[in-house]
């Protein structure tokens, strides 16, 4: 009985101790940052592309806001391509699973600029807001288009270039969050050292 106690129990100490030192560290940074991190990475593997295999095609793109820019020939060739069930699962894959990932990638962003960057921190984080923003309505622009190509409406072309232009500010928010999180990465870098080679 007591044997058993034991092996009982164990897990349980084990896991609340676990608990109370992510506590511990979570009030850490970078901490937070790799752990959203990773918590961004397994969405991208266990759900965001599995889900997104219902509408993908070996050729082509797989997606239209892969894409820097599309136009009218480029929207319609992709419409053409897949089925009806294809682009209702491409329509409902924007409309949720695409939001979340938007959202997920948004945080973890935030995340490392608060990490690296002691000041301005909201300047920082203004490609990230905008990137996020300019995505969401990217998917508002494609579900628009695939509704009315179900409903056998005649696209805009005026609608489709809003919607490349509103997909290309997204790449190139994008790109720039990149660029601040390397000059963020860079200067911390010089900080830690300043301060080593100060301490020494």
């Amino acid at each position: 009985m007591r044997v058993f106690i034991i092996v009982l129990i164990k897990p349980i100490i084990q896991t609340v101790v676990i608990f109370l030192l992510m506590g511990h560290f979570l009030k850490r940074p970078f901490f937070k940052a790799f752990v959203l991190t990773a918590i961004f990475i397994l969405y991208s593997v266990l759900v965001y592309g599995p889900r997104a295999e219902c509408f993908e095609l070996n050729e082509g793109i797989k997606s239209l806001g892969l894409s820097f820019s599309y136009n009218f020939n480029t929207v319609i060739t992709f419409f053409e391509a897949r089925t009806r069930e294809q682009l209702e699962c491409y329509e409902y894959f924007l409309t949720y699973w695409d939001v979340v990932f938007a959202a997920l990638y948004a945080i973890m962003y935030a995340a490392w600029i608060n990490a690296l960057f002691s000041r301005r921190k909201l300047l920082w984080l203004t490609p990230v807001i905008f990137a996020v923003t300019f995505d969401w309505m990217e998917n508002y622009f494609e579900i628009q288009m695939i509704l009315d190509y179900l409903e056998g409406k005649m696209l805009s072309e005026g609608f489709i270039k809003l919607g490349s232009a509103v997909n290309s500010l997204k790449w190139i928010c994008s790109w720039t969050i990149f660029i601040v999180l390397i000059v963020g990465t860079v200067t911390k870098l010089k900080n830690i050292r300043s301060k080593a080679g100060n301490g020494s």
